[in-house]
């Protein structure tokens, strides 16, 4: 059994959810874990 195994963290809008997962899933990636995040992380004024 040779399987690769690749970790991919994105930050981006709901609305590319579709564009993004339909991107991966032609690069032969063959699931995905989707978090739903709010706020601005630990920078206030960036």
């Amino acid at each position: 059994m040779n399987t690769k195994f690749c970790k991919v963290t994105a930050i981006f809008s709901s609305l590319d959810l579709k564009k993004v997962e339909d991107a991966l899933i032609a690069a032969g990636f063959s699931g995905m874990t989707v978090s739903k995040t709010h706020g601005r992380g630990r920078y206030k004024n960036y």
